[in-house]
């Protein structure tokens, strides 16, 4: 018989050490309480940011859709409710000593071409959390204008306050504070961002609310761009269980596999990071967290043993550990294990990642350079573009116009490319793609090319492949063939390669377009004949027919490279 086992410790013990506060007696007897359901088209809506002032701070709704405020004292109160691509919803209350106030909330579909990524943004207390972002999503078939409205002395820059989004499009917006400007009352320390479109004849508009309550541990909690996650300072968390109970192996498969978001880099969580989730379950929404320690139980990724992996019910925050290996027993009279549930998180990537590509159309005095982002980052990249020198080997933004040159690339696709032009003929010129977000500056790596007036290569357009004009090399061995082709940077292009057997019989059937070929020789391809017996294909120009030899072997080589 397997039973899982549990320490007696909860997830909130072990996060914070402390106890809470009851509350004296009088204060229970005289609290109010207002309570109730967020729901859209008949159905509860999930992560909801419902704000009530003054001084009953935010609240983020789960699967259930709903929200809660406590032990508050008679008088007037604002509730508003905030979710993205919703309408935003405003109520005034009147709370009497004791009351009760049960208030459903329904929320109505935005029906503008503007929107926004995100309803609501928590800095939390951190002191070093001063930055965050958000999208401006425009839904048009038309390029929209717009502008932010800021009316919180603390939020010092946003950037850009105003702008153009093209149609079917997004803008990323960064804003700062500063918290040395912030209320000493803490119940002021919220703002509400008003984007507007200032497109004649488009009344569009959108808000976003912004908070600095906290918690006091700088876990700020970010509702995502999408409806399936939440962020929790730097962790994505789903807000759907994948499945139900399962084994730990399929629990860690579920999450490795998923794309939820669109992300595809999920995993279980570690038990910090499970302690967190508990800690913070109710924001986030779905958990099983009614039943029994076993019906409730969620894996984590770290291990006890062999067998064994650490987990948490999320009934009472009890911590243990279960055998990884799902089993069913028909016994009734004693409890036995059949899997725990699964809940996946994904770490956020604070800077951007960007990769220099080969520069391309190369000519005496011009090319096109070209980068392309990795990764967004997050918050998403506010600028692109490549710098470049004929002085430094490694040029950044920080260099002085007369070494470096900076080109920026509007846009926020992940492909982008720059023509540049009044380069000087046969200088090697040095470039790097950058790309900047709220968190930094980021690089990618150092290529060179040189312009130059000679055109050392035929495009065979219908082959999809680009074929130098000479050979590499008049006699070698395959592999410094296929290394002579790697380090090739003709055309300033720095991914030629071997061709393959068909590619070369395509050359062969060329000859005579592409030049400069021995017609009484073999040249190498790069398909393997035999790798135990090192033997590799090699083609004859004299009649097209295709052999093998030991790699040792010398034959001519030609270089190509395939078509973007």
């Amino acid at each position: 018989m397997k039973k899982i086992f549990y320490f007696m410790a909860t997830a909130t013990a072990l996060m914070c050490g402390c106890a809470e506060d009851e509350g004296s007696e009088e204060g229970q007897t005289a609290a109010a309480q207002i309570h109730g359901t967020v729901v859209a088209n008949g159905e509860p809506v999930n992560a909801a940011a419902i704000l009530l002032t003054p001084g009953g701070g935010t609240k983020v709704t789960g699967s259930d859709g709903m929200y809660d405020f406590s032990d508050l004292q008679p008088g007037r109160y604002e509730l508003k409710a905030y979710k993205e691509s919703y309408q935003s919803f405003n109520k005034s209350i009147d709370l009497a000593a004791g009351k009760n106030e049960e208030l459903a909330i329904t929320l109505t579909a935005s029906t503008g071409k503007l929107s926004l990524n995100k309803a609501y943004v928590d800095m939390g207390s951190n002191e070093s959390n001063n930055v965050a972002g958000f999208s401006i999503v425009n839904s048009g078939n038309a390029e929209l204008a717009w502008s932010i409205t800021n009316a919180a002395g603390w939020i010092t820059q946003i950037d850009p306050q105003s702008g153009t989004v093209s149609a079917n499009s997004s803008e990323a917006v960064v804003f700062t504070i500063d918290r040395s400007r912030l209320s000493a009352n803490t119940e002021d320390n919220h703002a509400t961002l008003i984007v507007r479109s200032t497109t004649a004849g488009d009344g569009s508009a959108a808000e976003l609310l912004v908070t600095v309550f906290g918690i006091g541990n700088g876990t700020n909690t970010t509702i995502g761009n999408d409806k399936d996650y939440v962020v929790i300072g730097d962790l994505y968390v789903q807000t759907q269980d994948m499945g139900g109970r399962m084994d730990w192996t399929s629990a860690n498969s579920s999450c490795e596999g998923a794309t939820t978001g669109g992300f595809d880099d999920w995993y279980l969580p570690s038990m910090s990071e499970l302690g967190v989730l508990y800690a913070k379950n109710v924001a986030i929404g779905g958990f099983v967290n009614e039943n029994s320690e076993t019906e409730s139980s969620y894996w984590s990724k770290d291990s006890y043993n062999t067998n064994y992996h650490y987990l948490i019910a999320f009934s009472d925050g009890q911590q243990g550990r279960a055998y990884g290996a799902s089993w069913t027993t028909g016994s009734s009279s004693s409890s036995y294990f059949d899997g725990a549930r699964c809940r996946c998180v994904r770490k956020a990537s604070p800077l951007p990642v960007v990769s220099t590509l080969p520069a391309t159309n190369v000519t005496a005095n011009a090319a096109t350079l070209n980068g392309k982002i990795e990764n967004k980052g997050e918050p998403a990249f506010t600028e692109r573009g490549f710098v470049y020198s004929n002085t430094f080997q490694n040029p950044t933004v920080e260099d002085g116009v007369a070494t470096t040159t900076k080109r920026a690339v509007s846009g926020t696709s992940t492909d982008f490319s720059a023509n540049i032009a009044s380069l000087t003929a046969e200088a090697a010129y040095y470039v790097r793609a950058y790309a900047i977000n709220s968190n930094g500056t980021v690089y990618g790596e150092s290529l060179s090319f040189k312009p130059t007036a000679v055109v050392d290569y035929v495009v065979l357009q219908s082959e999809g492949i680009m074929v130098q004009k000479n050979d590499i090399s008049s006699g070698t061995d395959w592999v410094s063939a296929g290394n002579l082709c790697r380090a090739s940077s003709v055309g300033g292009y720095s991914d030629w390669r071997l061709p393959t057997r068909g590619e070369l019989s395509a050359l062969y059937s060329n000859r005579a377009t592409i030049g400069g070929f021995s017609s009484n020789n073999y040249y190498w391809t790069s398909d393997v004949y035999s790798s135990y017996n090192y033997q590799y294909y090699h083609l004859s120009f004299a009649t097209g027919s295709t052999s093998y030899s030991y790699s040792s072997s010398s034959y001519r080589a030609r270089a190509v490279r395939t078509l973007p």
